[in-house]
């Protein structure tokens, strides 16, 4: 849950502050009856003529009427001038204004030591917002040594005397445990005897305690109350959670009209949703120019969220006219600001030469900024460049390093190329155990790759007891997302029923699968199965894998194979491998056989990297291949080797 927390502001005292104060002077008197009709000329005239007798209820007033630009320009310095008359004074109210003042910059040089003393002198006469800003400093550690306990002593003080702000403030102490014990039940009640004193603040808080059931019963119906309430006196924050939460509940109509209440105001957030709205077609007609004109209007007010986005439809070309250059200037104005998501992108792009001209030491600068942060892309992307030795040394445990930071924070793809660095001992200890765990983790949240991992590791008793029915299970996950590579070896097992019953025809419409996408085993293996079908169950398995989509289930059963009664003998085989699993073939020669001609013809066959080439007179020997990734489809590939 999202609290809200703001600090106290000039804007949060009112005159209310100064009608209880002892004053002598008529002119105040009829300043303030003027100031309550709105009459605010009339009672800028009066405080002024008090004001410059040197009655300090008039001049912090008077102060009061130059900050708001009730009655006058708005005029900070003029603020500030009038409310150091009056702090001069000793006048607690004109105190804490200044002091505030001093805290946000405003009509004055910013100085926290300033801050500092002109708080604690109206605190200590028992001003509530003196004592709430007081409180702010000590929770801040700005002009003192931070202490959260201390401050949690003067929220308590102003929220006795009913401050709204300070309420709030202890209400988030409460709820964060920073100077109490946590306890959700005190907050709540904090911040409900602010929210129903009208603070917007504390009703969006109270309504996040109902969404999430923390301190009160969750209560969706009261959660929307109390935003509403906020989203009634405009908090922007309050109409974007009202939009979330119907949202969620696929109410796309009521949360359309509260974003376009936030946007009608220009609020950045409210544009960025909306244009991610129109680009998804969710809830609208799907409209590229529209999401790129609300991308571009929330940009032109500073929204870095909105300006990413606008790079990425300029690098998809929706809704504009596909342009690098234009995609890559956006993403470096939203880098040169920190954001995050610009750098890893801004890396990409140098690293691609996207835009700019390729340039691998720029990438790895620009990966480390975003990594720094704590981006978990950017961290592996960072992890990929010391492992392949682009833009810096190659360096197998930097890379394991990043991978792992990434991995940590829930990265799919970094997971399982963590394990993959657990399998092979590089850069750590060789661990498959350790391995299995990590392609765990990433194939639960779908990645194919890793999927596929766990196929490998299961067939071959690898970091788990060998189980056949495991790898297929894992296989036909990955496989289903069209990993050719299990595809393939899935077809192995059905071709030999290992792990499932043996089915010559799904054995060829997964090869045929395989084969389609590229896997270089996989056409030896479809002619091989293939002598064994009929004209009738091949046509079938043809049918099979001209019909299959990506993402639908693979074939379990055929019409035309029937199990035979009696299970033919299965001659013995190597453990399946990374990438496939084949018959037996001839021995490699461990010295150079290749023909002694102008021009050589090969085709190779690779694990992980290590490949055999075959030459046209029957040679065969062993080459060694480095892994690319693509960060277009969060793939490692292997390229072929030369001959």
């Amino acid at each position: 849950m999202q609290m809200k927390h703001r600090f106290i502001s000039a804007l949060a005292v009112s005159l209310a502050a100064f009608v209880y104060a002892p004053s002598v002077h008529a002119d105040f008197d009829k300043g303030l009856a003027a100031y309550q009709q709105k009459d605010y000329a009339t009672a800028l005239a009066e405080f002024k003529t008090a004001a410059e007798q040197h009655e300090a209820k008039s001049q912090s007033a008077l102060g009061f009427m130059y900050a708001n630009g009730q009655g006058v320009a708005r005029d900070d310095k003029e603020a500030a001038a009038w409310y150091r008359k009056a702090a001069d004074q000793g006048f607690a109210s004109a105190q804490a204004s200044l002091a505030n003042f001093y805290f946000m910059g405003r009509g004055v040089a910013r100085d926290v030591s300033q801050a500092v003393v002109l708080a604690r002198k109206a605190a200590d006469q028992g001003d509530s917002w003196g004592q709430n800003l007081l409180g702010v400093l000590y929770e801040q550690g700005q002009g003192v040594s931070q202490d959260a306990r201390e401050a949690v002593q003067w929220y308590r003080k102003a929220a006795d005397q009913g401050n709204t702000r300070a309420q709030n403030n202890l209400g988030l102490a409460y709820s964060n445990g920073r100077g109490v014990p946590k306890d959700d039940r005190e907050a709540a009640s904090w911040f409900r005897k602010a929210a129903d004193a009208g603070l917007e603040d504390a009703q969006a808080n109270l309504a996040g305690m109902y969404l999430n059931g923390t301190g009160v019963p969750q209560s969706r119906a009261e959660a929307i109350n109390w935003y509403r309430k906020a989203a009634e006196q405009n908090y922007f924050q309050a109409m974007m959670q009202l939009g979330r939460l119907h949202e969620r509940g696929k109410e796309y109509a009521d949360a359309l009209a509260w974003y376009r209440q936030a946007a009608d105001q220009n609020y950045p957030p409210a544009l960025n949703r909306l244009g991610e709205m129109h680009e998804e077609g969710l809830g609208v007609q799907q409209d590229h120019r529209l999401a790129v004109e609300l991308y571009r209007k929330a940009t032109d007010l500073g929204d870095m969220e909105a300006q990413f986005s606008l790079g990425r439809m300029y690098l998809d070309g929706k809704g504009v006219a596909q342009s690098d250059q234009d995609a890559f200037n956006l993403y470096h104005q939203g880098a040169m600001r920190g954001y995050a998501l610009a750098q890893n992108m801004l890396g990409w792009m140098h690293d691609q030469g996207r835009g700019v001209k390729k340039d691998a030491l720029q990438a790895v600068q620009w990966y480390r900024k975003a990594a720094d942060q704590g981006l978990a892309r950017a961290q592996a992307n960072l992890a990929d460049s010391y492992f392949l030795g682009t833009g810096v040394p190659q360096d197998d445990r930097e890379a394991a390093n990043w991978y792992r930071k990434a991995a940590e924070q829930g990265h799919a793809q970094a997971q399982n190329d963590l394990g993959f660095m657990y399998g092979e001992g590089r850069g750590v200890l060789q661990n498959h155990s350790e391995a299995v765990t990590w392609y765990r983790k990433a194939a639960a949240q779908g990645s194919a790759m890793a999927q596929y991992n766990l196929g490998v590791n299961y067939a071959n008793g690898q970091g788990v007891p060998q189980d056949a029915t495991e790898a297929e299970r894992w296989y036909r996950l990955a496989a289903e997302q069209g990993h050719i590579n299990a595809q393939n070896n899935l077809g192995v097992m059905y071709e030999n029923g290992n792990g499932v019953a043996q089915n010559p025809v799904i054995a060829y419409a997964l090869f045929n699968l395989a084969a389609a996408g590229g896997n270089s085993k996989a056409p030896n293996n479809r002619a091989r199965v293939a002598e064994q079908l009929s004209p009738k169950q091949l046509e079938e398995a043809q049918a099979v894998s001209s019909a299959w989509r990506v993402n639908t289930p693979l074939p379990t059963k055929t019409a035309t194979w029937k199990q035979p009664t009696s299970k033919p003998a299965v001659q013995s085989k190597p453990k399946a491998e990374p990438r496939a699993a084949a018959p037996a073939e001839p021995q490699v020669s461990s010295t150079d056989c290749r023909p002694k001609t102008a021009s050589l013809t090969c085709r190779s066959a690779c694990t992980n990297g290590n490949c055999v080439v075959t030459y046209a007179n029957g040679c065969r020997m062993r080459a060694q291949v480095s892994p690319k990734f693509n960060p277009l489809n969060s793939q490692w590939e292997y390229p072929s080797p030369s001959c």
